[in-house]
């Protein structure tokens, strides 16, 4: 940090908020053209990663049934997300990404999930990202990690 920072002047909820509001800037960036919001992409990788139904993402991924199903109504609008009828019970739906859906989730895994924790802690050498990954796992509740880590 410069002079004019010190880190004993920095309540750490109002710090955590800054880094993620930071790392929300820096992904709808790398999205800007892929004409996909930030939570549309956390919902295509749920899918992707194997949570297959409405009642997995809300559980697993913290999404109130409401805003998940206006998502997914955007997100079948612009064919990146199918919704098919549930084998097992046809009072349910399973959902499947596209073709374009899934490309987005590969680009994503090779290309986003190294650039952007790279663009998020440029600042950092190695070791203090060792250190600050180590502090974020020890700091979340099994029950959180579980949620954003289900697979």
């Amino acid at each position: 940090m410069d002079n004019n920072h010190h880190q004993a002047g920095y309540p750490i909820g109002l710090l955590i908020h800054a880094v993620n509001s930071h790392k929300d800037k820096i992904l709808e960036e790398y999205l800007i053209d892929k004409d996909i919001s930030p939570s549309q992409l956390k919902v295509l990788m749920g899918i992707y990663k194997g949570l297959t139904t409405p009642a997995e993402l809300i559980r697993h991924m913290g999404i109130d049934s409401g805003s998940l199903n206006r998502m997914l109504e955007r997100m079948v609008r612009h064919k990146v997300v199918i919704r098919l009828p549930d084998p097992d019970d046809r009072r349910y739906v399973r959902l499947s990404l596209t073709d374009k859906g899934n490309q987005l989730c590969i680009d994503f895994e090779r290309d986003g999930m190294v650039n952007l924790p790279m663009k998020i802690t440029e600042r950092l050498n190695t070791e203090e990202v060792r250190t600050l990954t180590s502090l974020l796992i020890k700091m979340l509740p099994e029950d959180v990690l579980n949620r954003y880590f289900p697979y």
